[in-house]
């Protein structure tokens, strides 16, 4: 009975670790995603947004 109480122990720490990658993964990923798409964009098209080349990945934090 032990045996099985530390295994779904270890087992739910496991899982909730992976949660955790998962979500921090997803968040990164978005983060690239949104910053490739203002990449796109040009000078201008940035300015008009209100946002520098300079900024970008600060102003993407932000967001995501």
């Amino acid at each position: 009975m032990a045996t099985l109480t530390q295994t779904a122990t270890t087992t739910t720490g496991f899982a909730t670790g992976f949660a955790g990658f998962s979500a921090r993964f997803k968040a990164a990923f978005a983060q690239y995603r949104t910053l490739q798409a203002f990449n796109e964009l040009s000078d201008r098209e940035l300015a008009d947004l209100g946002l520098t080349r300079a900024t970008l990945r600060e102003s993407v934090r932000a967001m995501c």
